[in-house]
């Protein structure tokens, strides 16, 4: 009797479709997607500062979640870091490009507010002080 041998090869993503929501960071990190941030011209700096630009690297969908109290940081010091104060999930569809406005606050109140040509790095969720901010922000709409 011949044996029979069966081997498995698993090539997978990172992360099966539908099954996890994935953080900003995260999903770069596991190359689900690429983004940029800017500042949002067409919202006051006190409601949603800035736009996110997201685009699904994958053939499958995606859900990303963009956490309350995330921090962004501003690519040039003398523009406001900001930080994310109403979650959001974010549905991309394979290869799908999204443009979203994202709620936030200023962390520094003397710094200028974003423009269009300044862009924004996740960096993490904000310290404690900002965090509460953010939370209170979050339970006040």
């Amino acid at each position: 009797m011949a044996k029979l041998i069966v081997t498995f090869l698993f090539i997978g993503p990172a992360f099966k479709p539908g099954n996890e929501h994935p953080d900003l960071n995260t999903a770069v990190k596991h190359k689900l997607i690429s983004y940029t941030i800017t500042g949002n011209t067409q919202s006051s700096n006190a409601l949603k500062p800035l736009v996110l630009n997201i685009r699904n690297l994958k053939k499958f969908p995606v859900l990303i979640d963009i956490n309350n109290g995330l921090e962004l940081k501003a690519s040039d010091s003398r523009y406001q870091n900001i930080v994310v104060t109403k979650n959001e999930i974010i549905k991309l569809n394979p290869l799908e490009k999204k443009t979203i406005e994202l709620y936030g606050k200023s962390t520094e109140p003397f710094d200028m507010p974003p423009d269009i040509r300044t862009t924004y790095t996740s960096v993490n969720i904000a310290s404690s002080g900002f965090l509460d901010l953010a939370q209170l922000k979050l339970k006040s709409k």
